[in-house]
């Protein structure tokens, strides 16, 4: 999920549904509404892509994922106008899913770090893309986090980078590091405060209040409904009710339009949810 700023709204194409298995719909949300849009071509079914606005190109990427028959995907996507075409990218990332992706505004360029691949050995990947007018280019520098998957990830446009935290270095073992993409360029952040370490969190940066917002995410044995705050490279809990439930994988976004935070989904307590949240001033509230 991630906000369209050329077409004016958030979009959502797939994931997981309760019954339905992955799913391969495309949804806008407009004045506080979802609306499926009917494209006659579309990315074929799957979960755990990942999605970002190119700012600089003026569409929304998708890369990835995991299909129908439990392949990993590398395919890339774009959105504009209200349709999908495919775009044919050599070099591309290998074949993944749980990445994660953001516009980098200072940069000026979506970069997408990380993933679990299709290395049976060592499936946590660590290796660095950046996308810009329709390619991809490894830009892997020697300094990065280590290989992970399902880390959360975001473009903090008051601190001027892209701010990754956490995810999973191996199955079950989650981390709580966080750092900063600039310039090419990794850096560990060496924090003392931030949330526990955890996986599959949803974050994004709150244009609105000016601040990352961070909610829930999980461990393999905990699920979290804590909300965080990142401004000026630190990180402060700000969690407060009402509050969506416990949850990981959810996808939230900003909606510039709105101005607000929108929380949709995710997963929790053995429930899949397709409850819709927004985040202003600091609130919660169900939508």
């Amino acid at each position: 999920m991630t906000y369209d700023a050329r077409d004016g709204y958030v979009l959502l194409f797939g994931g997981g549904g309760v019954t339905q298995g992955f799913l391969r719909d495309t949804w806008k949300y407009a004045k506080g509404t979802w609306t499926k849009l009917r494209e006659v071509t579309s990315p074929p079914a799957r979960a755990y892509g990942v999605m970002a606005y190119d700012a600089h190109d003026g569409y929304v990427v998708l890369f990835g994922g995991q299909g129908r028959n439990l392949s990993y995907l590398g395919d890339t996507w774009k959105f504009v106008g209200g349709s999908w075409s495919q775009l044919a990218t050599s070099p591309s990332p290998s074949p993944r899913d749980l990445s994660e992706m953001s516009y980098d505004s200072a940069d000026g360029y979506v970069v997408l770090f990380g993933g679990y691949g299709t290395i049976k050995k060592h499936p946590a990947l660590g290796d660095t893309w950046k996308f810009s007018a329709g390619n991809w280019t490894n830009i892997t520098p020697a300094t990065s986090p280590s290989p992970r998957y399902w880390a959360t990830m975001t473009d903090d446009q008051k601190d001027g980078y892209v701010v990754l935290f956490g995810g999973d270095t191996s199955p079950g073992i989650s981390v709580k590091d966080t750092w900063e993409f600039a310039g090419d360029a990794w850096t560990n952040l060496n924090l003392s405060h931030s949330p526990s370490a955890r996986m599959a969190a949803a974050a994004t940066y709150d244009a609105k209040d000016g601040y990352v917002v961070l909610f829930g995410g999980a461990t393999l044995t905990k699920q979290f409904n804590d909300t965080w705050k990142f401004f000026h490279g630190r990180w402060t809990n700000i969690t407060s009710t009402p509050s969506p439930s416990v949850r990981y994988a959810s996808g939230m976004g900003f909606d510039a339009k709105l101005g607000y935070v929108v929380l949709f989904g995710g997963t929790g307590n053995h429930t899949v949810y397709g409850d819709t949240w927004k985040y202003l001033g600091g609130v919660w509230s169900l939508n």
